[in-house]
């Protein structure tokens, strides 16, 4: 689904994946208990996660959206 929604909105926002278990300390400082884990980033802030069963495509469109 994020490879989908980072084709799908690339012009609207930029999309990086990090793999957890090769990057533990960034997991903790960012505080991700669950996978998947969707985190937004507004001018270098943190402005909304997603995680879950609520990480679905519709779910991180509107998170996206919402937050632009």
């Amino acid at each position: 689904i994020f490879e989908e929604i980072a084709e799908e909105m690339a012009s609207e926002a930029k999309f990086g994946k990090v793999n957890t278990s090769d990057n533990v300390k960034l997991a903790i400082s960012q505080r991700i208990m669950m996978l998947p884990t969707i985190v937004l980033y507004k001018d270098g802030k943190k402005t909304a996660n997603i995680h879950g069963k609520l990480a679905t495509k519709e779910g991180i469109i509107e998170m996206i959206r919402s937050n632009a």
